[in-house]
């Protein structure tokens, strides 16, 4: 696979990001520009959308271009092939350049059942995290299913996870590894 910011844009078929605290994704010069704050907590992260699948026998390999800024104490910058959880990265530690194996970890699930679906135009509140996230609920006739689907359809990166539904059941998986 080939990943790339033509057009100077972040194609969201292609790209997940994720910022906090002042944190930015863009495109410029067709090329990823991920900067941060000094605030305490500032990130910023883009993820391809595409994985790499392993082939029992068949090995995976990988290039990129990444520069990085000028080291800095407290300061995290990496880039490779990685999940929120295992991988290896090459970058900055602080000031210290090298390479992380990442492995074994796991992200922080949460689930929401339905149990009372909505059934009128509604507007819902789910706080993740402490950040307080607004659904807008369509008439769904009471269908729990339904409820838990339009969720999940909403954008929950703003308190770093992702939602996905099954059946009445909303599933919120974390960004990182909580």
């Amino acid at each position: 696979m080939q990943m790339s910011f033509v057009y100077n844009e972040i194609n969201p078929n292609l790209w997940n990001t994720f910022t906090a605290s002042g944190g930015t994704v863009a495109a410029t010069n067709s090329l990823g520009k991920l900067d941060i704050t000094s605030t305490v907590g500032s990130y910023a992260v883009a993820r391809s959308t595409r994985r790499v699948h392993y082939k029992p026998g068949q090995a995976a390999g990988v290039r990129f271009t990444y520069v990085f800024a000028s080291p800095v104490a407290l300061l995290y910058q990496t880039a490779g092939l990685a999940t929120a959880g295992n991988g290896y990265q090459v970058g900055y530690n602080g000031t210290d350049f090298g390479v992380l194996r990442a492995h074994g970890g796991k992200s922080e699930v949460r689930t929401l059942t339905i149990t009372t679906a909505a059934n009128s135009a509604e507007t819902i509140t789910i706080t993740l995290n402490g950040t307080a996230v607004e659904v807008t609920a369509s008439d769904a006739s009471g269908d729990a299913n339904f409820t838990a689907y339009e969720i999940a359809q909403t954008d929950f990166s703003a308190a770093s996870f992702y939602a996905d539904s099954v059946g009445d059941t909303v599933v919120f998986t974390g960004v990182g590894v909580g």
